[in-house]
């Protein structure tokens, strides 16, 4: 996902709850695994599809 993002110019990175903890100070807390495009828009329902559309809609 992260290689996909990056072939379209995106800075793209999937935190994983309870796993990653940098995200706290600037988007809160979450309880799954969260999706932030650009810093800007934030998905917490990932599937492949879902993430390659996101990242498409960011170009």
């Amino acid at each position: 996902m992260e290689d996909y993002a990056r072939k379209k110019g995106l800075t793209a990175k999937i935190y994983k709850a309870g796993k990653d903890f940098g995200y706290l100070k600037k988007y809160g807390a979450v309880m799954k695994s969260t999706l932030i495009i650009n810093e800007t828009k934030k998905y917490q329902t990932l599937s492949e599809e879902i993430i390659k559309k996101a990242i498409d809609e960011a170009v």
